[in-house]
Protein backbone atom coordinates (compact mmCIF):
# COMPACT_ATOMS: atom_id res chain seq x y z
CA UNK A 1 0.00 0.00 0.00
CA UNK A 2 2.78 2.11 1.49
CA UNK A 3 4.98 1.52 -2.74
CA UNK A 4 1.29 2.36 -4.32
CA UNK A 5 1.08 5.43 -2.86
CA UNK A 6 4.87 6.39 -3.44
CA UNK A 7 4.33 5.39 -7.52
CA UNK A 8 0.95 7.49 -7.41
CA UNK A 9 3.25 10.81 -6.17
CA UNK A 10 5.89 10.06 -8.58
CA UNK A 11 3.32 9.76 -11.43
CA UNK A 12 1.32 12.41 -10.21
CA UNK A 13 4.98 14.82 -10.19
CA UNK A 14 5.77 13.63 -13.51
CA UNK A 15 2.73 13.95 -15.03
CA UNK A 16 3.02 17.56 -13.81
CA UNK A 17 6.60 18.12 -15.64
CA UNK A 18 5.22 16.91 -18.75
CA UNK A 19 2.42 19.02 -18.58
CA UNK A 20 4.53 22.09 -17.48
CA UNK A 21 7.21 21.06 -20.04
CA UNK A 22 5.21 20.74 -22.79
CA UNK A 23 3.74 24.09 -22.40
CA UNK A 24 6.74 25.69 -22.30
CA UNK A 25 8.16 23.79 -25.60
CA UNK A 26 4.97 23.57 -27.12
CA UNK A 27 5.54 19.24 -28.10
CA UNK A 28 2.12 17.84 -29.57
CA UNK A 29 0.02 16.39 -26.60
CA UNK A 30 0.08 12.90 -28.08
CA UNK A 31 3.81 12.61 -27.45
CA UNK A 32 3.38 13.28 -23.84
CA UNK A 33 0.09 10.99 -23.36
CA UNK A 34 2.12 8.05 -24.72
CA UNK A 35 4.84 8.69 -22.08
CA UNK A 36 2.76 8.81 -19.28
CA UNK A 37 0.80 5.38 -20.11
CA UNK A 38 4.44 4.18 -20.69
CA UNK A 39 5.49 5.81 -17.16
CA UNK A 40 1.95 3.94 -15.48
CA UNK A 41 2.71 0.76 -16.71
CA UNK A 42 6.39 0.77 -15.60
CA UNK A 43 4.81 1.28 -12.10
CA UNK A 44 1.97 -0.75 -12.20
CA UNK A 45 4.39 -3.41 -13.03
CA UNK A 46 6.37 -2.60 -10.18
CA UNK A 47 3.87 -1.85 -7.87
CA UNK A 48 2.62 -5.45 -8.51
CA UNK A 49 5.86 -7.20 -8.13
CA UNK A 50 6.42 -5.66 -4.89
CA UNK A 51 2.79 -6.47 -3.40
CA UNK A 52 3.80 -10.51 -4.83
CA UNK A 53 6.85 -10.54 -2.33
CA UNK A 54 4.51 -8.83 0.52
CA UNK A 55 1.66 -10.80 0.15
CA UNK A 56 2.67 -14.34 1.74
CA UNK A 57 3.96 -12.65 5.16
CA UNK A 58 0.46 -10.48 5.18
CA UNK A 59 -1.12 -13.81 4.38
CA UNK A 60 0.70 -15.59 7.12
CA UNK A 61 -0.03 -12.66 9.62
CA UNK A 62 -3.74 -13.03 8.98
CA UNK A 63 -4.24 -17.17 9.37
CA UNK A 64 -2.16 -16.88 12.63
CA UNK A 65 -4.84 -14.00 13.79
CA UNK A 66 -7.55 -16.69 12.22
CA UNK A 67 -6.06 -19.46 14.43
CA UNK A 68 -5.85 -16.90 17.30
CA UNK A 69 -9.68 -16.25 17.09
CA UNK A 70 -10.74 -19.56 16.84
CA UNK A 71 -8.51 -20.73 19.75
CA UNK A 72 -10.12 -18.31 21.74
CA UNK A 73 -13.62 -19.13 20.76
CA UNK A 74 -12.73 -23.10 21.13
CA UNK A 75 -11.51 -21.84 24.97
CA UNK A 76 -14.77 -20.16 25.24
CA UNK A 77 -16.86 -22.88 24.31
CA UNK A 78 -15.31 -25.48 26.55
CA UNK A 79 -16.14 -23.13 29.19
CA UNK A 80 -19.59 -22.71 28.48
CA UNK A 81 -19.98 -26.40 27.18
CA UNK A 82 -20.03 -27.86 30.63
CA UNK A 83 -22.61 -25.17 32.14
CA UNK A 84 -24.86 -25.66 29.08
CA UNK A 85 -24.76 -29.30 29.71
CA UNK A 86 -25.42 -29.32 32.90
CA UNK A 87 -28.28 -26.93 32.55
CA UNK A 88 -29.52 -29.27 29.48
CA UNK A 89 -29.51 -32.38 32.06
CA UNK A 90 -30.98 -30.89 35.35
CA UNK A 91 -33.74 -29.93 32.91
CA UNK A 92 -33.95 -33.41 31.68
CA UNK A 93 -34.07 -34.44 35.03
CA UNK A 94 -36.61 -32.27 36.15
CA UNK A 95 -39.05 -32.99 33.12
CA UNK A 96 -38.41 -36.86 33.75
CA UNK A 97 -39.40 -36.26 37.40
CA UNK A 98 -42.04 -34.02 36.92
CA UNK A 99 -43.36 -36.75 33.96
CA UNK A 100 -43.14 -39.51 36.92
CA UNK A 101 -45.11 -37.65 39.76
CA UNK A 102 -48.02 -36.83 37.09
CA UNK A 103 -48.07 -40.44 35.84
CA UNK A 104 -48.64 -41.08 40.19
CA UNK A 105 -50.40 -38.54 40.45
CA UNK A 106 -52.50 -39.75 37.22
CA UNK A 107 -52.40 -43.60 38.32
CA UNK A 108 -53.48 -42.66 42.21
CA UNK A 109 -56.38 -40.26 41.02
CA UNK A 110 -57.81 -43.21 38.79
CA UNK A 111 -56.91 -45.83 41.79
CA UNK A 112 -58.86 -43.24 43.43
CA UNK A 113 -61.74 -43.09 40.64
CA UNK A 114 -62.07 -46.70 40.49
CA UNK A 115 -62.49 -47.33 44.14
CA UNK A 116 -65.41 -44.73 44.35
CA UNK A 117 -67.08 -46.41 41.31
CA UNK A 118 -66.64 -49.66 43.44
CA UNK A 119 -68.32 -47.90 46.98
CA UNK A 120 -70.75 -46.29 44.78
CA UNK A 121 -71.90 -49.65 43.17
CA UNK A 122 -71.74 -51.21 46.48
CA UNK A 123 -73.78 -48.10 47.96
CA UNK A 124 -76.55 -48.33 45.12
CA UNK A 125 -76.84 -52.33 45.60
CA UNK A 126 -76.90 -51.51 49.41
CA UNK A 127 -79.89 -49.22 48.63
CA UNK A 128 -81.57 -51.26 46.02
CA UNK A 129 -81.76 -54.18 48.48
CA UNK A 130 -83.15 -52.03 51.62
CA UNK A 131 -85.57 -50.54 49.08
CA UNK A 132 -86.73 -54.37 48.21
CA UNK A 133 -86.35 -54.81 52.28
CA UNK A 134 -88.89 -51.93 52.50
CA UNK A 135 -91.67 -52.62 50.19
CA UNK A 136 -91.35 -56.23 51.56
CA UNK A 137 -92.02 -55.19 55.15
CA UNK A 138 -94.56 -52.86 53.66
CA UNK A 139 -96.01 -55.95 52.71
CA UNK A 140 -96.25 -57.80 56.04
CA UNK A 141 -98.36 -57.20 58.91
CA UNK A 142 -97.46 -56.52 62.73
CA UNK A 143 -100.74 -56.36 64.48
CA UNK A 144 -100.23 -56.01 68.32
CA UNK A 145 -102.79 -58.21 70.52
CA UNK A 146 -103.54 -56.86 73.77
CA UNK A 147 -105.36 -59.02 76.61
CA UNK A 148 -106.00 -62.94 77.40
CA UNK A 149 -109.34 -62.86 75.31
CA UNK A 150 -108.32 -61.54 72.44
CA UNK A 151 -104.90 -63.51 72.55
CA UNK A 152 -107.15 -66.74 72.79
CA UNK A 153 -109.57 -65.75 70.15
CA UNK A 154 -106.19 -65.40 67.85
CA UNK A 155 -105.27 -68.91 68.79
CA UNK A 156 -108.26 -70.52 68.07
CA UNK A 157 -108.70 -69.05 65.04
CA UNK A 158 -105.08 -69.86 63.87
CA UNK A 159 -105.47 -73.41 64.75
CA UNK A 160 -108.12 -73.58 61.94
CA UNK A 161 -105.55 -72.50 59.21
CA UNK A 162 -102.91 -74.89 60.10
CA UNK A 163 -102.53 -76.85 57.17
CA UNK A 164 -99.11 -79.40 57.31
CA UNK A 165 -97.19 -77.93 60.51
CA UNK A 166 -98.26 -76.43 64.21
CA UNK A 167 -95.17 -75.54 66.29
CA UNK A 168 -97.00 -74.63 70.15
CA UNK A 169 -93.85 -73.20 72.51
CA UNK A 170 -95.73 -73.31 76.26
CA UNK A 171 -93.97 -73.40 79.69
CA UNK A 172 -97.54 -75.34 81.16
CA UNK A 173 -99.80 -77.57 80.11
CA UNK A 174 -101.88 -77.18 83.27
CA UNK A 175 -104.61 -80.00 84.04
CA UNK A 176 -107.50 -76.89 83.59
CA UNK A 177 -106.51 -77.05 79.29
CA UNK A 178 -110.64 -76.67 78.17
CA UNK A 179 -111.72 -79.19 76.21
CA UNK A 180 -112.39 -76.60 73.45
CA UNK A 181 -108.88 -76.43 72.92
CA UNK A 182 -108.22 -80.03 72.39
CA UNK A 183 -111.14 -80.01 70.28
CA UNK A 184 -109.06 -77.84 67.48
CA UNK A 185 -106.15 -79.34 68.00
CA UNK A 186 -107.62 -82.93 67.44
CA UNK A 187 -108.99 -81.31 64.12
CA UNK A 188 -105.82 -80.31 62.96
CA UNK A 189 -104.78 -83.81 62.99
CA UNK A 190 -107.11 -85.07 60.98
CA UNK A 191 -106.32 -82.69 58.19
CA UNK A 192 -103.06 -85.01 58.46
CA UNK A 193 -100.94 -81.96 59.74
CA UNK A 194 -98.71 -82.79 62.43
CA UNK A 195 -98.05 -80.86 65.63
CA UNK A 196 -95.26 -80.08 67.91
CA UNK A 197 -94.97 -79.02 71.07
CA UNK A 198 -92.82 -77.26 73.46
CA UNK A 199 -93.04 -77.46 76.91
CA UNK A 200 -91.81 -77.37 80.74
CA UNK A 201 -90.62 -74.78 82.95
CA UNK A 202 -87.04 -74.44 84.06
CA UNK A 203 -87.59 -72.71 87.27
CA UNK A 204 -89.96 -75.92 88.49
CA UNK A 205 -86.92 -77.74 88.86
CA UNK A 206 -84.58 -75.35 91.02
CA UNK A 207 -83.29 -74.13 87.32
CA UNK A 208 -80.67 -77.14 86.72
CA UNK A 209 -80.96 -78.96 83.46
CA UNK A 210 -79.75 -81.95 85.19
CA UNK A 211 -83.06 -82.25 87.14
CA UNK A 212 -85.33 -81.48 84.18
CA UNK A 213 -87.44 -84.37 83.25
CA UNK A 214 -90.90 -85.55 82.18
CA UNK A 215 -90.97 -87.13 85.89
CA UNK A 216 -89.53 -84.83 88.08
CA UNK A 217 -92.26 -82.42 86.09
CA UNK A 218 -95.19 -84.78 86.26
CA UNK A 219 -94.79 -85.53 89.88
CA UNK A 220 -93.30 -82.72 91.19
CA UNK A 221 -94.59 -79.99 93.64
CA UNK A 222 -96.38 -78.47 90.39
CA UNK A 223 -97.80 -81.39 88.82
CA UNK A 224 -100.82 -79.80 88.28
CA UNK A 225 -99.39 -77.55 86.07
CA UNK A 226 -98.59 -80.32 83.54
CA UNK A 227 -100.96 -82.88 83.76
CA UNK A 228 -103.18 -81.56 80.92
CA UNK A 229 -100.20 -83.48 79.24
CA UNK A 230 -102.09 -87.05 79.62
CA UNK A 231 -105.07 -85.07 77.52
CA UNK A 232 -102.84 -84.13 74.53
CA UNK A 233 -101.49 -87.76 74.56
CA UNK A 234 -104.73 -89.03 74.22
CA UNK A 235 -105.38 -86.91 71.05
CA UNK A 236 -105.16 -89.42 67.47
CA UNK A 237 -102.44 -88.05 65.33
CA UNK A 238 -99.18 -87.08 64.18
CA UNK A 239 -98.41 -84.98 67.81
CA UNK A 240 -94.67 -85.02 69.49
CA UNK A 241 -93.75 -83.44 72.69
CA UNK A 242 -90.37 -81.82 73.83
CA UNK A 243 -89.03 -81.57 76.94
CA UNK A 244 -86.73 -78.03 76.46
CA UNK A 245 -87.31 -76.24 79.72
CA UNK A 246 -88.56 -72.67 78.79
CA UNK A 247 -90.59 -69.89 79.93
CA UNK A 248 -91.19 -68.89 75.99
CA UNK A 249 -94.88 -68.28 74.43
CA UNK A 250 -95.51 -68.59 71.13
CA UNK A 251 -96.79 -70.39 68.12
CA UNK A 252 -95.70 -71.15 64.22
CA UNK A 253 -98.78 -72.07 61.66
CA UNK A 254 -96.84 -73.55 59.05
CA UNK A 255 -94.44 -70.70 57.33
CA UNK A 256 -97.20 -68.73 56.97
CA UNK A 257 -97.13 -66.69 60.43
CA UNK A 258 -95.91 -66.83 63.95
CA UNK A 259 -97.05 -65.37 67.21
CA UNK A 260 -94.91 -64.21 69.92
CA UNK A 261 -96.37 -62.73 73.39
CA UNK A 262 -96.48 -63.03 77.34
CA UNK A 263 -99.75 -64.82 77.35
CA UNK A 264 -99.74 -68.46 78.51
CA UNK A 265 -102.41 -69.73 75.66
CA UNK A 266 -102.68 -73.25 76.78
CA UNK A 267 -103.45 -72.42 81.00
CA UNK A 268 -106.13 -69.40 80.16
CA UNK A 269 -109.46 -69.35 78.77
CA UNK A 270 -109.39 -65.65 78.35
CA UNK A 271 -111.84 -65.04 80.70
CA UNK A 272 -109.06 -63.63 83.24
CA UNK A 273 -108.82 -59.08 83.03
CA UNK A 274 -104.86 -59.61 83.49
CA UNK A 275 -102.99 -57.49 81.08
CA UNK A 276 -100.86 -59.56 78.19
CA UNK A 277 -98.97 -58.08 74.92
CA UNK A 278 -99.23 -60.11 72.07
CA UNK A 279 -97.41 -59.42 68.53
CA UNK A 280 -99.46 -61.34 65.03
CA UNK A 281 -96.77 -61.06 62.10
CA UNK A 282 -96.43 -62.62 58.40
CA UNK A 283 -92.61 -61.49 58.30
CA UNK A 284 -90.60 -64.92 56.97
CA UNK A 285 -87.62 -63.61 58.94
CA UNK A 286 -89.37 -63.73 62.19
CA UNK A 287 -91.45 -66.90 61.44
CA UNK A 288 -88.06 -69.06 60.08
CA UNK A 289 -85.90 -67.68 63.33
CA UNK A 290 -88.61 -69.22 65.74
CA UNK A 291 -88.54 -72.10 63.45
CA UNK A 292 -84.86 -72.70 64.19
CA UNK A 293 -85.07 -71.37 67.97
CA UNK A 294 -87.62 -74.67 68.02
CA UNK A 295 -85.78 -77.39 66.19
CA UNK A 296 -82.47 -76.28 68.09
CA UNK A 297 -83.38 -76.45 70.97
CA UNK A 298 -82.00 -79.53 73.14
CA UNK A 299 -85.13 -81.82 74.43
CA UNK A 300 -84.78 -83.72 77.56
Amino acid sequence: MQSFKLFSLGLSTLSLSLIIGGLTTKQPPLIYGAAVAQLVDVGLKTNRRRYLEVAPEELDKAQQLLRSVQAERDEALAKINPTTQFLIDSERQVKDALIEQLKKTNDEAFGMIDTARGHTAQLARQLKMAAQHIVQLESYYYNLVQGRADSRRLFLESLQNVECRLIVVCPWIPEWLDDYVIEELQRVLSRGASIEIGWGHLGDVGGKLNQLSWNALLSGHKSEWYSGLYKLQRLSGDITFKLIGTHEKYYVVDDQFCVVGSHNFLTSNGRSPEREVTIHTNNPQLVKQLIMNFEQSPAY
